[in-house]
């Protein structure tokens, strides 16, 4: 049994190692596969339009040139002392005079 064994690998091997030419003995060689065609080659891209320009923004119109301030008022002017507002200045004075006389008068003695 061990020598069946080693024929049948030996000749399992022998088909392995030899190039199959042909298909049979009398037959021609085999035709491969016709050679495939490349594709086509392919179109690029169409060119890209640029953007249109693009239009700035309207000129800006400047505020209106602004108006001063109002002149400021003056303050109204002032009066003067009137007669009976003197007259009450004056005899406080007169009246502290008095006082001092008196006291200065008294001081002496």
């Amino acid at each position: 049994m061990q020598a069946n064994v080693n024929q049948d690998v030996s000749s399992d091997q022998t088909v392995l190692n030899s190039p199959p030419p042909y298909d049979a003995p009398g037959k021609s060689l085999q035709q491969g596969y016709p050679s495939q065609q490349g594709y086509p080659p392919q179109q690029g891209y169409p060119p890209q339009q640029g953007y249109p320009p693009q239009q700035g923004y309207p000129p800006q119109q400047g505020y209106p040139p602004s108006q001063g301030y109002p002149p400021p008022q003056g303050y109204p002017p002032q009066q003067g002392f009137s007669s009976q507002q003197q007259v009450v200045v004056v005899s406080i004075i007169f009246n502290f005079k008095d006082f001092y006389d008196l006291l200065f008068s008294s001081l002496r003695f």
